[in-house]
């Protein structure tokens, strides 16, 4: 009978073993599913990364290489700041009886102009401004003057005041003029002691300067000046 006892204690004693056990494994299991399915596996998913992105970062980079393509060329299309180009100051203008001073023009093909080569024809000199209204008024006239006087050389010198070599040289292409108009950063001008434009100066063939006259003219006074150029 001791013995049948010791056993039916043992049994009931692994039967709460084997309850407790199963117990603690359900507790645990129970604890595992409870655990926020976020966190299990792998720590932090990767981003997508959206199709639009290169697409607009090629964009942004067209849009600045545009911009400063445009910015170069708007810049060369305007040029320099010509309310700063000035000529140098004046000398004392010549009067009629005095000899032509010296210079040295350049024209747009770069052929150059000197008063040494000016000798043995009658000249008429001619200082203007490309932006001068008189000058501009005035050209389509010493063309046709000069049309008609073929023994006259005519030489337009631009006085480089506010304008550069190439608006000088635009000047002729405007006006369709048969002789160059030349640049030399208003030297001359100022050798010429010119103060107004247009001045225009009939030159003789020896080089003497017979008249000097300032403002716009008509084709009666452009013809009297080319007359004392002759005599």
């Amino acid at each position: 009978m001791a013995k049948q006892s010791y056993s039916q204690a043992s049994t009931r004693t692994n039967a709460t073993d084997t309850r407790t056990t199963t117990a603690k494994d359900s507790g645990q299991r129970a604890t595992r599913k409870q655990i926020p399915q976020a966190r299990r596996g792998s720590v932090t998913k990767p981003i997508k990364k959206t199709p639009w992105a290169p697409i607009i970062s090629g964009v942004l980079g067209v849009l600045a290489v545009a911009c400063i393509v445009a910015f170069v060329l708007i810049s060369r299309h305007n040029g320099p700041d010509r309310s700063t180009i000035v000529r140098p100051p004046p000398v004392a203008s010549p009067v009629a009886g005095a000899t032509a001073p010296d210079f040295k023009v350049t024209a747009q093909d770069g052929s150059t102009l000197t008063k040494a080569q000016m000798l043995g024809k009658p000249t008429l000199l001619v200082f203007f401004a490309s932006w001068c209204p008189h000058c501009n008024n005035e050209a389509p006239l010493i063309k046709d003057i000069a049309a008609k006087n073929p023994d006259v050389q005519v030489v337009m010198l631009g006085v480089g005041d506010r304008e550069t070599p190439s608006d000088i040289y635009a000047f002729q292409q405007k006006y369709s003029l048969p002789f160059p108009t030349y640049s030399d950063g208003g030297k001359a001008a100022a050798a010429y002691g010119i103060a107004s434009y247009p001045t225009i100066m009939a030159v003789d063939k020896s080089g003497v300067i017979r008249d000097v006259q300032t403002g716009e003219k008509s084709t009666t006074e452009l013809n009297s000046i080319i007359g004392r150029a002759k005599a």
